[in-house]
């Protein structure tokens, strides 16, 4: 029986040299994703990528095709993961490959962006980071806080930012790289920077009076609905605590002296819970409190005069906690009173006051 030698049996890599030979088009575009997955049907670790250079099947976001080159041939390609192609799909829709594809065809992507050998690869942080100057108006760039109105005149959804909140906190470890974008929001209208000045402090369950007295020195409340859970954020944006609150304190005043100064506008209603949240024993005994918020704390005008009740500070002059079993009458306001034993007994162990000694 003869055998004619112009048939051959079809096979993955027969295909790829004839469309890579014959440069041969489709005019269905399933046809073409369907004839890329048998394409790539036989990949392996020890496939050289080389036999893949010049494959005409790669779909990308704006419904085109692309070929497939070597590394540092061409354009870059970019194959998302996760959340990343919503991210990117409006900006740079003929670099990207198309999200729609067959889980086997992207899972087959993916090992090739893994290999570094060819055009295709990964999003990194740093191309999100240059796209912004594309998705964001220009004005933008470099403005520590802006007017947020979403998806109107090039402004970001609230959709797309909390997208790009799910790819930092996925892949990029480096934060700094996107502070001169404001992408934080704070209030109800409000984008801000990644914040340096550490004025900036998490929106998490604040008393009224608490919330008033933080947004009278010029506290700035990170939104917990549309927040960033990265492990580095911490380094900008202060915790819910008391800890928390002398940091916001210190930022602001720049140095312990000028702090007593940022409370001119606070009602006594407001310094009084000041007092009571700062001086917790849970802060304390978790070691949340060290020398230089004890510091602060001593800055605060929060104590209150034994006589006039005039709300002071532990800085200008000594004070004495009134002791006990004394008349009233007999105390000025170089005593101080206390709300509690619990207060009275953090201000002596940790603010180092004291009762006078009786003779």
């Amino acid at each position: 029986m003869e055998i004619s030698s112009s048939l051959h049996f079809m096979t993955p890599k027969l295909l790829r040299t004839l469309l890579i030979r014959r440069k041969r088009e489709f005019k269905d575009r399933n046809a073409m994703i369907l004839t890329l997955e048998y394409c790539l049907h036989d990949l392996q670790k020890s496939l050289q990528f080389d036999c893949l250079c010049g494959l005409p099947l790669l779909p990308v976001a704006d419904g085109s095709f692309t070929s497939i080159d070597m590394k540092g041939v061409g354009e870059r390609v970019y194959i998302a993961r996760g959340d990343e192609c919503g991210l990117l799909k409006d900006s740079i829709t003929h670099q990207l490959v198309d999200c729609a594809i067959p889980e086997e065809v992207h899972r087959k992507l993916c090992y090739i962006a893994e290999t570094d050998g060819t055009h295709i690869s990964f999003l990194s942080c740093q191309l999100p980071e240059k796209l912004l100057v594309k998705l964001h108006p220009v004005e933008w760039q470099h403005a520590q806080q802006v007017r947020w109105t979403p998806g109107i005149h090039c402004q970001p959804s609230e959709d797309w930012l909390q997208l790009l909140r799910n790819y930092l906190k996925s892949y990029c470890d480096d934060l700094i790289m996107f502070s001169k974008w404001p992408i934080f929001r704070v209030g109800d209208d409000s984008l801000v920077q990644l914040p340096q000045k550490l004025n900036v402090i998490r929106n998490d369950g604040w008393s009224e009076k608490m919330y008033s007295l933080l947004v009278k020195v010029i506290c700035l409340f990170l939104r917990h609905d549309l927040l960033l859970d990265h492990p580095k954020l911490e380094c900008f944006v202060q915790s819910a605590t008391a800890r928390g609150v002398l940091n916001v304190f210190l930022a602001i005043a720049l140095e312990p002296q000028k702090i007593e100064g940022i409370f001119i506008d606070a009602s006594e209603g407001e310094l009084h819970e000041l007092r009571s949240f700062i001086l917790k024993t849970k802060w304390f005994s978790e070691e949340q409190i060290d020398d230089t918020h004890i510091e602060i704390i001593k800055h605060l005008p929060i104590f209150e005069s034994y006589k006039s009740r005039k709300l002071v500070s532990l800085s200008s002059a000594i004070k004495w906690l009134g002791p006990t079993g004394v008349s009233e009458d007999l105390l000025n306001d170089n005593f101080l009173r206390t709300e509690s034993e619990t207060e009275q007994v953090n201000m002596k162990r940790y603010l180092g006051m004291k009762e006078p000694t009786k003779v």
